[in-house]
């Protein structure tokens, strides 16, 4: 795998996050054509379920940058999360979302996403560049921690990207 870098400045972040979005979105939609949104990815997930599972951490990104947005979900803290407790946390939340309807779950993943678009594009280049520790109620300057482009990365446009690659993988492994 290529080494990844986080954006530098938030013109640079909302282009990778936008761009990255398009991709996750494009990749579902081709493997919904391929498979009709009956693969299974590892864990058995479908495509919907990617898609709910890419909004779970949207909607964590957005709390945690605007406690006044955040919504109740399993306790994490980004990479800090023990994978026991990540899978888990995983698991929980997308067997909930499984009950709702495939549009719901593209409605609720799209509004989501403007919302933490929109608290992106206010953030500051300098808040963006400077270093944050994660806490269980939001992100905290820290000369210990990592800058916040690369904490919302992890969260947003790395993870978009990975899961696309899943999707586009699904989608090819189809004969025919």
């Amino acid at each position: 795998m290529a080494q990844r870098s986080p954006a530098t400045g938030v013109a640079q972040l909302l282009e990778l996050v936008d761009v990255e979005w398009r991709r996750l979105l494009s990749a579902l939609e081709r493997e919904r054509q391929a498979v009709g949104g009956a693969g299974r990815l590892a864990g058995g997930w479908s495509g919907g379920d990617v898609l709910s599972h890419a909004r779970l951490y949207d909607a964590w990104l957005l709390g945690m940058l605007e406690p006044a947005q955040r919504e109740v979900q399993m306790p994490y803290r980004s990479y800090l999360t023990p994978d026991a407790e990540l899978h888990a946390r995983n698991r929980h939340h997308v067997e909930a979302d499984r009950s709702l309807p495939e549009e719901e779950i593209e409605r609720r993943a799209l509004e989501t996403h403007s919302r933490l678009r929109e608290v992106l594009a206010r953030l500051s280049d300098e808040t963006l560049t400077a270093s944050h520790t994660v806490t269980g109620s939001g992100f905290l300057p820290s000369g210990r921690g990592r800058s916040l482009a690369e904490l919302i990365a992890i969260e947003t446009y790395w993870h978009y990207a990975d899961h696309a690659d899943d999707l586009d993988r699904l989608a090819a492994d189809v004969p025919g």
